[in-house]
């Protein structure tokens, strides 16, 4: 018997938030350490607080609130994290159970949080058309517009009749942490979005009477901007300028172009009952009736993120160096060097972007090669009377699935540029069970 079939679908989610508030944070400092590295009290429950609280300002200083300092806020209309999901498939089942599918999957994502836990942009940040239009000029020092506003004495500028051009560029430029790009933070800024094609092709062989066997093979590509949620697993470099995260557009560093996944269930071919009959009670015992499963795991690796920390760099954004070359044109791929490490150089200026991309999808890390096996066998005394046991070992060959590169270009310490120092694999490990059934 054979049939076919196709199906898609569709998905939008447009939910809708709306908050703008003042806080004020109070800390309970509770223990300390002294100089021989014990724990003490230092604020207890009785008086948590002996210095007193921050008071809510509730805004009741107006615009003057925190002037010449640094403040964070949230996005007073921010649209929340909107995606948009599609597929079509299609399926055929050939004779003997043996059941063919292919798919294809799509997704858009608009407005998602980019960062490890929303880390925040600052709206201070200079563009880089900015930045290359006054280039060392952002040095000089210019009259400061809010000497006589800011009354606060901790404020970075206080009491200075002048301040950095770079200050007085900034789009708030009345908050400031003394720091170039900081004074205006917004904090779960939806900067990222996303957009990912795939297709899946899948070929099973339904459970017989010994043998049950899947394999599916998944190719795709995920192109966007921003980290996403998961930055702390992942590397990360920063956005270049945060007003034109476009620059930054790129294979995205949890891409993984292909995969493929074969498992199989198998009753090994001898012991009672089976195609091969030891003929013999003890040796039926002792080869005869055993089962294997399997997992084979195999996929690319991420790509590699590029950042560097080289001298002159610029302390206005986050400056990648430049590009020039093809690091995987003639790559080692070892541990010593898994990419060509001269394809790298510093920018010309410190007030322009580097043309190295964020992402280097050509070159990536190491993927997954790894095969779990299990074997398992029933021993049936009586009719209700079985032991079943069991041995399982994960990463079966022990091979190793090395971690990522360093792939921070620093011109003063090329020792360990392109080297991978980590495993991201864990060695082989075998356990054992027996399980008593009556």
């Amino acid at each position: 018997m054979a049939a076919s079939g196709s199906s898609s679908a569709i998905g939008v989610g447009l939910p809708f938030d709306d908050t703008d508030s003042f806080s004020s944070s109070n800390y309970w400092n509770a223990v300390s350490y002294d100089q021989f590295g014990n724990t003490v009290m230092r604020s207890p429950l009785n008086n948590p607080f002996p210095n007193g609280l921050v008071p809510l300002s509730a805004g009741s200083a107006g615009l003057a609130t925190n002037l010449g300092n640094s403040i964070t806020t949230v996005m007073r209309n921010r649209p929340d994290a909107t995606v948009y999901n599609w597929n079509t498939g299609f399926q055929y089942e050939f004779p003997h159970g043996i059941l063919a599918t292919a798919d294809y999957v799509g997704s858009r994502g608009l407005h998602l949080i980019s960062g490890n836990g929303g880390a925040s942009a600052n709206l201070n940040q200079l563009s880089l058309g900015q930045i290359a239009q006054y280039g060392s000029s952002l040095l000089n020092q210019v009259p400061n517009p809010y000497v006589n506003a800011i009354t606060d004495p901790t404020a970075p500028f206080y009491g200075q009749a002048t301040i950095p051009l770079w200050q007085a560029l900034a789009e708030y430029p009345q908050y400031a942490t003394g720091a170039p790009n900081g004074g205006a933070g917004i904090s779960l800024m939806p900067l990222g979005d996303s957009i990912y094609h795939a297709v899946s092709l899948k070929l099973e062989k339904r459970l017989t009477s010994h043998f049950m066997t899947t394999a599916s093979f998944t190719g795709g590509k995920v192109i966007g901007v921003g980290t996403g949620p998961y930055a702390y697993v992942l590397q990360s470099a920063g956005f270049q300028d945060t007003k034109n995260i476009n620059l930054d557009r790129s294979v995205d560093p949890q891409d993984v172009s292909r995969a493929f996944t074969w498992a199989m269930f198998y009753d090994l071919p001898i012991g009672h009952g089976r195609f091969i009959s030891p003929g013999n009670r003890w040796m039926d015992l002792t080869v005869g009736g055993w089962t294997v499963n399997t997992v084979l795991s195999l996929s690319t690796g991420t790509p590699i993120v590029t950042s560097g920390s080289f001298p002159n760099q610029s302390q206005f954004f986050s400056q990648r160096p430049d590009l020039v070359c093809d690091p995987s044109t003639g790559a080692l791929h070892t541990a010593q060097q898994w990419f060509t490490s001269n394809c790298f150089a510093a920018p010309a200026s410190p007030y322009i972007a580097g043309t190295a991309p964020r992402t280097l999808s050509q070159v990536r890390a190491d993927g997954i090669h790894n095969l779990d096996l299990s074997l398992f066998k029933n021993f049936r005394f009586t009719e209700q009377m079985n032991v079943q046991f069991r041995a399982e070992f994960f990463n079966f060959t022990n091979s190793v699935q090395l971690g990522k590169p360093n792939a921070n270009w620093n011109p003063n310490n090329l020792a360990t540029f392109g080297q991978i120092t980590s495993a991201a694999s864990t060695p082989r490990q075998v356990q054992f069970g027996v399980r008593f059934e009556f």
